[in-house]
């Protein structure tokens, strides 16, 4: 998103916040609640998902689009079907793009 401002003076670090029933795109580095801007999408009601990111959230740096604090071990995102209890596992690298899928 280099250049990008969505309607600040400059760019800045945008993020994905993940709760069991949603996910929330977010400006800034940090996920707040509270900030009007944010966008949610609704999951549909048998899908679940769950992950290890720290404070459950993915924070892309401005310019590079990689992801700021990223850690091995911390970086998988599941997803779980509870009708069937099916899942698939999202693993992340620090460029933020999936690498592993189960």
């Amino acid at each position: 998103m280099l250049g990008n401002t969505e309607g600040g003076a400059v760019a800045g670090s945008f993020g994905i916040h993940i709760d069991s029933s949603q996910y929330v795109l977010f400006h800034g580095s940090t996920y707040n609640s509270n900030e009007p801007t944010n966008f949610a999408v609704i999951l549909q009601t048998q899908l679940a998902v769950s992950t290890n990111l720290p404070n459950s959230q993915l924070v892309f740096t401005p310019g590079s689009g990689e992801v700021a604090s990223w850690q091995a071990g911390s970086n998988v995102i599941t997803l779980t079907r509870t009708d069937s209890g099916d899942t698939s596992t999202l693993t992340i690298n620090p460029y933020g793009t999936v690498t592993e899928t189960d």
